[in-house]
């Protein structure tokens, strides 16, 4: 999906995936964020995603603006910097979308 965002600070386009069953037994989701210091390939974001999905859990992935396909204010590339302060909000507006 993509989801347009807008809080106070920022207008962001988020880039994320759920993976949701309704027979999924474990109740809270867990929430991957692609945006971390250390290298992570695609093949292993998603094999992380499938295998806690097989575990039982639903699974929402979101790339952070500047990761994979997700931006901030019209820019594919910024400094996280720029909205670390805003986080709060990004996130907790997703989790509204997704009804989480």
């Amino acid at each position: 999906y993509k989801i347009p965002l807008k809080t106070d600070a920022h207008t962001y386009n988020l880039n994320c995936r759920y993976l949701k069953s309704p027979i999924n037994t474990i109740k809270n989701p867990v929430m991957m964020l692609h945006g971390h210091a250390s290298s992570c390939t695609w093949a292993e974001w998603i094999r992380l995603g499938l295998t806690l999905f097989s575990k039982g859990h639903n699974v929402l992935m979101m790339d952070l603006p500047s990761y994979g396909k997700s931006f901030i204010d019209g820019k594919t590339r910024s400094n996280p910097k720029i909205y670390i302060s805003d986080c709060h909000n990004m996130i907790k507006g997703v989790l509204g979308v997704f009804g989480i």
